[in-house]
């Protein structure tokens, strides 16, 4: 039965990510202020009913153990974070981090500074949305006090239980600041038009999520030079290898200092001018090498 729920709220989840384009956390929250501001449907729901008391406590005791120590945690996390993007512009990690391992099963194991401050980062912002979503949720329906006298129009929540008051004024904030979440995924999902797109080139400053395999340089009729390699994403965690073109050199007319006439010339191209574009891209190594032998045949 237990299993069955997990699925059928998987599902629910699948249908408003991809079809009503709000997400499945913020559909809760609706619901719940809906709740909150009628709770006259706390007793026609009946939620204590159809869930065990114990379960009731304890997630009750974890949301509100988390969230009365929530500025301290946002304070670690937070300076965490800071510490890192700091120390990651002076290359600190790549003298201290373990170098990556490459195994035989194409997969690469990375120990990279950027991968710990995304997750940070991804930890701070589920706190303050998609997990207080679901504590303000849990006390909507569960909570042992009475939930309609935790909010007042001059004040906001003014009461959250064994959440302790030094926290109640950045709980009003984060109760705010979803309210304004909830907008805006709102008004996103109506005038929102998402249309299927492929990248097509890679910039300058990607290379650096990526391995060099191999490359070639052939030339033009008019001598303006390109390259092919093969590249292979670092971080991803399913291996992807691309096949890109990239032109080094261009032809241009120049004028002479002396004769001020106009005289051919092949410029090289700055690194950072250059655009790579994606030939071709796939999680198997050998069709791209298939491709990549093919092209340098034909140069």
């Amino acid at each position: 039965m237990f299993g069955n729920t997990i699925q059928q709220v998987k599902e629910i989840k699948k249908y408003t990510d991809d079809r009503i384009r709000i997400p499945f956390a913020y559909i809760i929250f609706l619901v719940a202020v809906f709740i909150f501001l009628n709770p006259k449907y706390i007793t026609l729901i009946g939620a204590s009913n159809w869930v065990p008391s114990n379960i009731r406590e304890i997630a009750l005791t974890f949301a509100s153990s988390l969230y009365s120590q929530i500025i301290i945690i946002l304070l670690i996390l937070g300076s965490i974070w800071l510490a890192l993007t700091m120390l990651s512009r002076v290359s600190v990690f790549r003298k201290i981090l373990p170098k990556d391992v490459d195994y035989t099963n194409n997969t690469t194991v990375s120990w990279n500074e950027y991968s710990a401050i995304a997750k940070i980062s991804h930890a701070i912002k589920q706190l303050v949305t998609t997990w207080w979503i679901y504590c303000f949720s849990l006390n909507v329906l569960f909570g042992r006090y009475c939930y309609t006298n935790f909010f007042d129009t001059n004040n906001g929540l003014n009461n959250l239980g064994d959440i302790l008051n030094s926290n109640l004024k950045i709980m009003n904030c984060l109760f705010y600041l979803n309210i304004l979440c909830a907008v805006y995924y709102i008004l996103k999902a109506l005038f929102e038009i998402r249309k299927p797109t492929r990248k097509v080139y890679l910039k300058y400053d990607d290379l650096s999520f990526y391995h060099f395999i191999n490359s070639f340089e052939k030339a033009n009729s008019l001598k303006e030079v390109y390259k092919t390699i093969i590249l292979k994403e670092k971080y991803s965690d399913k291996q992807k290898y691309l096949l890109i073109h990239v032109q080094l050199s261009r032809y241009g007319l120049v004028k002479d200092k002396f004769t001020d006439e106009l005289i051919s010339q092949i410029e090289p191209i700055p690194e950072y001018q250059r655009t790579y574009e994606i030939m071709d891209s796939s999680e198997n190594l050998s069709d791209i090498v298939y491709n990549f032998e093919s092209l340098k045949d034909k140069a």
